[in-house]
């Protein structure tokens, strides 16, 4: 029985996630500028950056055994970037719209149900 198929899984779908995010942030920032309200640059940034997450996370998802320290990490990670993103709305670090709102909110909740799936993973592995 392979012990670590669902945290293969939820992170294969978390860096799926992050890279087609990462692009849809990235290719179109001037044209999302608006509609989000988050500046162009940083939507480049974060899209940028979720590219090279994407990367990192795809690489932990295809090691021979997955180290419960290298799952503890992109949890973590992923929890900050919850974090930031309500950090973002509730201060307003950008003008968001409406839509640029609902937008952050919902990619939040999707980075939680990953991190659900990732850590029900670890459990399972370690068990």
């Amino acid at each position: 029985m392979n012990r670590d198929r669902l945290l293969r899984l939820a992170l294969t779908a978390d860096a799926a996630a992050c890279g087609v995010m990462g692009v849809g942030l990235a290719l179109p920032a001037a044209a999302l500028d608006g509609v989000l309200g988050i500046p162009a640059g940083w939507l480049i940034a974060l899209g940028v950056a979720l590219i090279g997450v994407a990367a990192g996370i795809g690489w932990v998802a295809t090691r021979p055994t997955i180290e419960a320290n290298a799952g503890w990490l992109v949890i973590g990670g992923n929890l900050v970037w919850v974090a930031a993103s309500i950090v973002a709305v509730v201060a307003g670090v950008w003008p968001l719209t409406v839509v640029g709102t609902v937008v952050v909110i919902a990619q939040a909740v999707a980075v939680l149900a990953l991190v659900d799936l990732e850590y029900l993973g670890l459990r399972r592995a370690a068990a």
